[in-house]
């Protein structure tokens, strides 16, 4: 029995390495054959094509619809060069940037490096400008060509090579526009929450500044009131008239008669006034 275990254990690490050698030697990715002359010359052509525009036509080329560019595109093909309408028009832009900060192109070279996957194939050019960059030299960039099967240009890039400085200095600019942006859309939504307090206090100014209007009602109830005063208030005052005048009569009788006569004795039956 240990016999047999041992003899199974040992062929296990024999079909652990037969499966390691069948997936370890599966076919190659496959990768586009080409030819570098003949990349680097549709390379430098979708160059020359931007190159051969005149700074005043910039803008009306980069306004183009798709109907312009496609009248565009045909033409190139009539003359060797395929290349999309997304390729002309994403590259001439990047073309017109690179041109704006490094002047015209002196100097084009042979593509430095060609890569080539099963779908494209990538070829990259150096370029000189005109204009210096931070340490006195000239500016380059680096020219990224990406072609398809059959050598239809599928894009085209200008990129600037630019020193540690000055990715240094446009990352912190990136930094800070973006910081900033943040900080002031915060401090909008802080004085907005603010103000918002204040709402409700301009509110209720207004309702106590607002006129009450009384009803028909209350109105009726305070004249009735009113009229009722007034009544009391003569009614008093006519009381106090007619003592006044018996007590002038009982004194007028007395002296006259001799004899003491009483207020009231009198009885005043009406009182008018004139």
């Amino acid at each position: 029995m240990n016999t047999k275990l041992a003899k199974k254990f040992a062929v296990l690490p024999i079909l652990l390495l037969s499966l390691m050698l069948v997936f370890g030697c599966g076919k190659e990715a496959e990768v586009l054959e080409f030819d570098p002359a003949t990349v680097g010359a549709v390379a430098s052509s979708a160059i020359s094509v931007f190159q051969s525009v005149p700074p005043e036509n910039y803008e009306a080329i980069q306004k183009f619809d798709e109907e312009d560019l496609t009248g565009v595109t045909d033409m190139l093909a009539t003359r060797g060069l395929k290349i999309s309408n997304d390729a002309f028009a994403n590259g001439f832009n990047s073309y017109v940037s690179a041109v704006g900060e490094m002047g015209n192109f002196t100097s084009i070279s042979e593509p430095t490096d060609i890569t080539a996957t099963a779908t494209d194939i990538t070829a990259l050019l150096e370029i000189t400008g005109t204009n210096d960059g931070p340490g006195g030299s000239p500016r380059t960039c680096t020219a990224e060509i990406i072609l398809s099967k059959n050598l239809t240009v599928k894009n085209v890039a200008f990129n600037i090579d630019r020193t540690t400085g000055e990715k240094l200095a446009n990352a912190g600019l990136n930094t800070l526009l973006g910081m900033g942006t943040t900080f002031s859309i915060l401090i909008l939504i802080s004085i907005v929450i603010w103000a918002l307090s204040f709402i409700p206090k301009i509110l209720s100014g207004e309702s106590k500044q607002k006129p009450q209007t009384e009803s028909p009602v209350d109105k009726t109830i305070d004249q009735i009131i009113s009229r009722e005063e007034q009544e009391k208030e003569e009614k008093s005052d006519n009381d106090e008239l007619i003592a006044v005048i018996a007590a002038a009569i009982a004194a007028y009788e007395s002296e006259a008669t001799g004899r003491a006569v009483s207020p009231d004795t009198f009885i005043v039956r009406s009182l008018k006034k004139h």
